[in-house]
């Protein structure tokens, strides 16, 4: 799995909840659709934990997001590797489904672009 995917799984947890929509926590099985043309390469399906901060650093940039859609704009660092994130998920009111658009650029030897349709759903 990329390194900034459970970062920005985290962040998309993290915001909203208030309102009409409930908290997103626990485990979700993360589903992404590279769009063409995309020099990234696939996502593995894989399981993670809303809960559990994942490793590296994350600066923030402001977005506007309701309980329901989130938006983010970061940059995160994982041993040495920069990428940048751009996107947004709209979420179920209970929670429970997510999906959404992410843009990502990676910095680094293995620079690469690219937009995925994701999909996070609780498990």
């Amino acid at each position: 799995m990329h390194k900034w995917f459970a970062a920005v799984a985290l962040l998309l947890a993290s915001c909203g909840g208030s309102g009409d929509c409930a908290p997103r926590s626990g485990l979700y099985l993360a589903h992404t659709a590279e769009r063409q043309p995309g020099t990234c390469g696939a996502i593995p399906d894989a399981i993670l934990d809303f809960d559990v901060p994942p490793s590296g650093t994350c600066t923030v940039r402001p977005t506007t997001s309701t309980s329901c859609t989130v938006r983010t704009d970061e940059t995160c660092t994982n041993n040495g590797v920069r990428s940048d994130i751009i996107g947004s998920v709209d979420w179920s009111e209970d929670g429970s489904v997510g999906s959404g658009i992410l843009t990502v650029t990676v910095y680094g030897s293995n620079p690469c672009y690219s937009t995925y349709d994701v999909t996070y759903i609780r498990q």
